[in-house]
């Protein structure tokens, strides 16, 4: 659900309020990764602001999808250089894990 989008009806925007606890409860199963957030949703145990957060400060862009990063190039792009050690090292421990994910045909679930 994209709590970015603020201009809706007053129901939507009392609902925002209640996204960050529903995303907290849910589990996201990896599809094609294009409505999942890189940093926000819960892809894995913990979602990555929470569970890097020094790494997300970083971030250029942090309503990225999992299917952008994914794609990308370099990994090392999605981030305002330079990161500091204890970023470096959530990188790191970020990168041996994204590996292990593949995309596939399937939406996000």
């Amino acid at each position: 659900m994209p709590s970015h989008i603020k201009k809706r009806s007053i129901w939507w925007r009392e609902n925002l309020k209640w996204i960050s606890k529903f995303k907290s409860l849910t589990l996201i199963n990896i599809g094609d990764g294009k409505s999942c957030l890189f940093w926000t949703d819960n892809w894995a145990p913990e979602c990555l602001a929470t569970a890097a957060p020094e790494l997300c400060s970083f971030a250029k862009n942090k309503l990225i999808s999992m299917n952008e990063v994914l794609n990308m190039d370099t990994f090392s792009d999605l981030f305002h250089l330079l990161v500091s050690q204890v970023a470096l090292t959530q990188m790191q421990s970020l990168t041996s894990n994204l590996a292990l994910i593949t995309l596939t045909e399937d939406n996000d679930k």
